[in-house]
């Protein structure tokens, strides 16, 4: 069930991020100073690493392997990241670096979400 709901999240974030500029809705330009695109591509990026660590999470108890786990899915992430930003200039849309950066900032707080995670099951397992 959880890798189902990880390729739903995927193919909406894919969805949403080749959309093609005129299909987007206009929104308030700022969120608390903040460029709204940008939130948004850092809501959209956070659940990566939960959804990611939910699905795919080592059966081997120990700490290490899951920090290793949560290591390669922030690389992962952060590659998909900007494969998708260079990809949308396919869709007729702009390469923004700044969105990347938003991207990034999504998934490290995810993340730091997954982080406490583990380390609150690794206390459990004790």
């Amino acid at each position: 069930m959880a890798i189902l709901l990880f390729a739903f999240y995927l193919a909406a974030v894919a969805y949403l991020c080749f959309l093609k500029p005129g299909s987007i809705p206009v929104l308030q330009q700022f969120i608390f100073g903040i460029p709204t695109d940008k939130v948004i591509h850092f809501i959209m990026f956070l659940p990566y690493p939960i959804l990611a660590y939910i699905s795919f999470r080592p059966d081997r108890k120990g700490v290490s392997i899951h920090l290793i786990a949560l290591a390669a899915i922030i690389v992962v992430g952060t590659a998909m990241s900007m494969g998708v930003e260079r990809l949308q200039i396919a869709a007729g849309r702009n390469y923004d670096i700044k969105d990347f950066y938003a991207n990034i900032a999504g998934i490290a707080a995810g993340a730091v979400i997954t982080l406490m995670i583990i380390l609150a099951r690794h206390r459990l397992d004790k």
